[in-house]
């Protein structure tokens, strides 16, 4: 990978497999793998996305909302993603893809936790509104998935694991509808469809792993003028993927063998 730095000098990353570079990194860029490993860490984001869906469920009847107000509550998430999308793409070329990361797992968190808050339909802001509000800037965050946490990945994986990682990053999208709906079912029973909206507050959580585990954008930080950090930030995730992909070798190779092999 090449690359041209603010100063105008050129600077290099060699592109090596994964097998290569898990032999020849240095014993530095080993610890660092094993403490940043890359992991997806979206699910919380798009479970907020999804729950709106449920709190519905339980205020329809008492606020007699209407049909069109219901639509406007469900529809702002999606009109906040498109603005949410141009913004987050354009500022992780600035400050970083994994400072935005950051950024908008606090987002979605605070937008989520702020709707516990919500007034009554009789309120000087009628509560259909408030939670329309706040929905438009949940969606905001939520774009950076697209924008951001895709290409992100994109740049530590092989070009042969791509599609199968950008797969496993959207399946997420109906992992988080899956565990709004038992939210829903079992958790409001017992903390309420307010109380829902405090479990949004869980992917502030998230900033600690995130500033942990995943590294920064190699290629960000050799724009910025800084290759050391890109090479250890690209040896840290290549490690990561190469003990995954390693495990995964060994799993097809034990299911390939029959069940009276392992048990002689």
């Amino acid at each position: 990978i090449t690359t041209t730095q603010r100063n105008g000098s050129a600077t290099s990353i060699p592109t090596t497999s994964t097998h290569s570079l898990s032999k020849t990194a240095s014993p530095a860029s080993q610890t660092a793998a094993q403490k940043h490993p890359l992991k997806p860490n979206c699910g919380n984001q798009l479970t907020l996305t999804f729950l709106i869906g449920y709190v519905l469920a339980f205020i329809l009847k008492d606020w007699h909302i209407t049909y069109g107000q219901s639509a406007v509550i469900l529809v702002s998430a999606g009109l906040g993603a498109v603005p949410g999308a141009f913004f987050w793409g354009w500022i992780g070329d600035r400050i970083g893809r994994r400072t935005v990361v950051i950024l908008t797992a606090l987002n979605v968190a605070i937008a989520t936790g702020i709707m516990y808050f919500t007034p009554g339909q009789d309120a000087l802001i009628p509560g259909w509104i408030f939670l329309a509000f706040f929905r438009f800037f949940v969606g905001f965050g939520n774009a950076e998935l697209i924008a951001v946490d895709i290409l992100l990945a994109q740049e530590f994986v092989p070009s042969s694991k791509r599609g199968w990682v950008s797969g496993l990053t959207a399946s997420l999208l109906p992992a988080g509808n899956v565990l709004g709906a038992i939210s829903g079912a079992y958790l409001a029973p017992y903390i309420g469809w307010r109380g829902l909206f405090l479990v949004g507050l869980t992917p502030a959580l998230l900033v600690l792993l995130i500033r942990y585990w995943v590294p920064e954008s190699p290629r960000y930080l050799l724009r910025m003028g800084r290759p050391e950090e890109a090479h250890e930030s690209l040896a840290t995730a290549m490690l990561s993927l190469a003990a995954l992909f390693a495990i995964q070798r060994r799993a097809r190779r034990l299911a390939e063998v029959p069940p009276a092999a392992l048990t002689a």
